[in-house]
């Protein structure tokens, strides 16, 4: 009896709490679970008993309306995670691609204007980051008003046509998915690239080739010390999904390497001549403009300092969230 009301509870409570705000889920799943108790133990804690409980309280849809405030917004609770996800996901890929490839492309070109570029460049990312926003946005909202969200197949429409044996399962939720360590892995793996590549393919060349962007010193200690950091990325990453989720030591251990990371691009620009001499005079030779080595290492510090800071908040926040539904469902 105890798998079978914990099986129907769990999935009628799940598709309670899915259409309410995140805020108000915990206290109205630990009223619900109450509620349902009172109502099994008065009808005398038999499996039937279940059942007769929750068609009691009726269509799960229904019974979520009356504790939702009123409608005040685009896109429902309901589909707001997957939204929230899929928006992150692609906006995490999409746009520093359309901006690597446009600064590459404009600053491979020895007649650009350094400041210009940037400015476009950035500019270019941040359209396509708002069209997407945008159009994501609109086919979230329609599959909101017409009820094509996933777990609704089952329970039919109208309050008439639901049924207990109807409720679909609970659904494992993964914090971490595959997607978000792949794309983490891919990220990683083509910073590896690219320092490599740099080394063979340049737009100015002489006598003995490709003349790297980066200081060949580097190679004596700093270039491997950054592969050891993207290794350890790697590695992070593989671990984040195994765990599933943002466990306290996986928060801190992604905090402490996000940190390590923002230190070494910190102290590396801030130390060392990290630009290679005979490549910004290739470049003032060809353009009648020096290298704005400054200007490229304030931005890639402030870059590098953005990113750490917001996936370790954003790590803080999913395990409070994860933190607050283990508790709310303890």
């Amino acid at each position: 009896m105890k798998t079978v009301q914990s099986s129907l509870e769990e999935r009628y409570i799940w598709q309670v709490e899915r259409r309410l705000p995140e805020s108000m889920r915990a206290d109205v799943g630990e009223e619900l679970r109450g509620t349902i108790a009172d109502m099994v133990d008065a009808r005398g804690e038999s499996d039937d008993a279940v059942r007769e409980a929750l068609s009691e309280l009726g269509d799960p849809r229904v019974l979520a309306e009356g504790y939702a405030p009123p409608r005040r917004y685009l896109i429902g609770p309901e589909v707001y995670e997957p939204y929230l996800h899929i928006l992150k996901l692609i906006l995490g890929i999409v746009v520093p691609l359309v901006l690597a490839i446009r600064l590459v492309v404009g600053l491979w070109n020895p007649g650009a204007d350094v400041m210009e570029t940037i400015i476009e460049s950035f500019g270019h990312a941040f359209g396509v980051g708002i069209q997407i926003f945008f159009w994501l946005t609109i086919v979230f909202a329609f599959l909101d008003r017409m009820n094509a969200v996933p777990g609704n197949e089952k329970l039919g429409v109208g309050p008439s046509s639901w049924n207990v044996d109807d409720l679909p399962p609970v659904p494992t939720r993964r914090q971490i998915t595959a997607v978000d360590s792949v794309v983490g892995i891919v990220l990683l793996i083509f910073a590896a690239v690219a320092i490599f590549w740099q080394e063979v393919r340049s737009v100015f060349t002489n006598t003995d080739g490709a003349i790297p962007l980066l200081h060949p010193d580097l190679w004596s200690g700093w270039i491997p010390a950054f592969m050891l950091l993207l290794a350890l990325g790697i590695g992070m990453e593989v671990w984040k999904y195994q765990a599933g989720r943002w466990t306290m030591p996986v928060v801190v251990a992604n905090a402490l390497l996000d940190a390590a990371t923002v230190g070494f691009v910190v102290l590396l620009i801030a130390t060392q001549q990290w630009i290679n001499p005979e490549f910004a005079t290739a470049y003032e030779a060809v353009t009648g403009a020096p290298f704005a080595e400054s200007v490229i290492g304030m931005l890639v510090i402030a870059g590098t300092l953005i990113i750490g800071v917001w996936d370790i908040v954003d790590s803080l926040i999913k395990h409070a969230r994860s933190s607050q539904r283990t508790s709310g469902r303890g």
